[in-house]
């Protein structure tokens, strides 16, 4: 598994429907921004597909909650989601985190497995002859 394809796959599987939107008011779903509400699902694939953990960090500014995102094994950072980010949304200082509550049956996890099953299958095609 190489990055590039990855990142290629993840990008083309989120919709509205992988996206967090628990109690937000103000998120409509914009084709223009993609990667906006979907850290959270995005790390964990990622972590699935290539191993490594999870970073979280409060967002701050203009924006607040919190944003994840993956530290490889080689100990580099991966983060195919800071572009969600609006002028003023100031992202804090990083910290290891086990995963979060909720992708394991709990409200997440509808999202977290569509975005899964959609990577899945496009790293599938790009793999076949």
């Amino acid at each position: 598994m190489n990055v590039a394809d990855l990142t290629a796959a993840v990008r083309a599987s989120w919709g509205p429907d992988t996206a967090d939107l628990r109690g937000s008011t103000r998120f409509v779903w914009d084709e223009g921004n993609p990667s906006r509400e979907q850290c959270g699902v995005t790390a964990l694939v990622v972590r699935d597909q290539l191993g490594g953990e999870l970073i979280i960090a409060p967002v701050g500014g203009t924006g607040t909650g919190w944003h994840y995102w993956n530290r490889l094994p080689s100990g580099d950072d991966l983060d195919l989601t800071r572009e969600q980010f609006r002028p003023g949304e100031v992202v804090g200082e990083g910290r290891l985190v086990v995963p979060p509550d909720g992708f394991d049956g709990g409200p997440l996890a509808a999202q977290y497995a569509l975005l899964a099953g959609r990577v899945a299958a496009r790293l599938q095609l790009a793999s076949e002859p």
